[in-house]
């Protein structure tokens, strides 16, 4: 386990060893625990005398930028990522590479520039299926959809549609639950109702977690307040998973959901 990783690396003085381990243990945490992953994140990267060149520093930095990205921070995410990208080409470290690309990536989406953000991801889907990536594949096909839903929403949902495939042959089960939530969010534009509801209804996710649960939830809740059917139980129910989580990602899709059945109703 990370935690008692960063335990050992600690106690036997070992400095790689430990920016490692905050590095990766970093990058679980942000999933739902942001706040503390930025605090071991930030003291970890503020190591007196640390730089790029140093060991470990790309493990510490890949999760920062990554982090900066999913709290809006875009510009801390594309510097952060523009400065350990050389350093990870030059040890040879290829999947904190493309990670860092995928991230300044979809910073870049958010910055007004969207050219530089698809190709940067779908190179990255290239590079990942060269190499045989299959986390960082799905997550940079995650975000293609999201870069391109503004401008292309038929062509988000063949790429959202298309990484779900590929998760379900992997059995990479959380890239699988972001498609999903993709790919019915625009299939719910494009009008495919139909399939978008019966993803989500899908019998995998009867042993549900947490956060799939209000991911999926909230593209439930949509269609059925299209339809014209009840969502509050829905609605109530991701509402209090939503208040276990520090993520605005999850508190901001369960009050989409809310505001959708409001306007529906």
């Amino acid at each position: 386990a990370p935690g008692f990783a960063i335990d050992l690396a600690t106690q036997m003085g070992d400095p790689v060893a430990l920016r490692r381990a905050v590095g990766h243990l970093g990058n679980i945490l942000i999933e739902g625990h942001q706040d503390r992953a930025f605090q071991l994140l930030s003291e970890a990267i503020a190591e007196p005398g640390l730089t790029p060149e140093d060991d470990g520093y790309v493990e510490i930095a890949e999760s920062l930028a990554k982090l900066y990205m999913r709290r809006s921070r875009f510009a801390e995410a594309v510097a952060l990522a523009e400065q350990a990208l050389p350093a990870a080409e030059a040890r040879g470290l290829t999947v904190p590479a493309v990670e860092l690309l995928i991230t300044r990536a979809v910073a870049l989406s958010n910055i007004g520039r969207p050219i530089e953000s698809v190709s940067g991801l779908m190179g990255a889907i290239a590079l990942a299926d060269r190499h045989n990536l299959h986390d960082p594949l799905l997550r940079a096909m995650i975000n293609l959809g999201y870069a391109l839903e503004p401008d292309d929403p038929e062509a988000a949902y063949r790429v959202s549609r298309d990484g779900a495939a590929k998760a379900r042959q992997w059995g990479q089960r959380f890239g699988l639950r972001y498609l999903v939530g993709n790919a019915t969010d625009t299939a719910i534009g494009v009008g495919d109702w139909d399939w978008a509801l019966g993803e989500v209804r899908d019998p995998i996710w009867d042993d549900v977690e947490p956060a799939e649960r209000i991911w999926l939830g909230a593209a439930e809740a949509e269609i059925l307040a299209a339809r014209g059917e009840p969502v509050a139980e829905l609605i109530a129910e991701m509402e209090a998973t939503a208040a276990g989580f520090d993520d605005p990602q999850y508190r901001g899709l369960t009050a989409y959901a809310g505001w959708i059945a409001m306007m529906a109703s």
